[in-house]
């Protein structure tokens, strides 16, 4: 049996996990694939941060000023949501 690049496999289960999270996110926002990998591309943002401004925008109880609030918490949380707003309008 040869030898295990276990690297090479942490790198696979990375990009297949990375891929899974943008297509699910993708279905929830309405933008494809691509849009989704650029906007985190571009805002620096990993996939929990993004998740959880996906989170916040969603959440019906909190008020804008709030959400706004929540959402300059979160590193690189600005940049991600105007790769959002980019890609809507």
């Amino acid at each position: 049996m040869g030898k295990i690049d276990w690297d090479e496999l942490a790198k696979k289960a990375r990009e297949n996990t990375n891929a899974k999270f943008r297509e699910e996110i993708s279905t929830l926002l309405r933008l494809n694939d691509n849009d989704i990998k650029s906007i985190i591309s571009k805002s620096e943002i990993d996939n929990e941060h993004f998740l959880e401004i996906i989170k916040i925008v969603k959440d019906r109880s909190l008020a804008n000023n709030k959400k706004a609030e929540a959402i300059q918490g979160i590193d690189n949380g600005l940049r991600a949501v105007i790769g959002i707003v980019d890609k809507i309008i």
